[in-house]
């Protein structure tokens, strides 16, 4: 749990995510394997560690709604920063880490 009360996300959940764009992108995700399936889970998760389920779900369905060809992570991304700069809310300590990793 974090501070406020929100559940982070977690990878069975993030692997929730890939099987949800598998199954509405599949020229994307379809021909994926088990192996290359749980690297992307994994990278996945490595950028939304810390950010609230109920923030990453959000997030899912509304890059899902904006892109037509595919999800990625990156729309993912977007869509979580959107609703912290909308909200005015700070980002875990996690997220910031992983945006400045992202930078270099």
């Amino acid at each position: 749990m974090q501070a406020n009360g929100n559940t982070a996300v977690s990878k069975s959940d993030v692997a929730k995510y890939i099987a949800i764009a598998k199954i509405n992108y599949p020229k994307q995700y379809g021909v994926l394997g088990e192996e290359d399936t749980m690297l992307l889970i994994n990278s996945w998760f490595d950028i939304l560690r810390g950010v609230p389920k109920k923030v990453c779900d959000t997030a899912v369905r509304r890059a899902m709604a904006n892109n037509k060809y595919g999800l990625n992570i990156a729309c993912v991304k977007e869509q979580v920063d959107l609703m912290y700069q909308t909200n005015d809310q700070t980002p875990s300590p996690n997220l910031r880490t992983v945006q400045v990793r992202l930078r270099l």
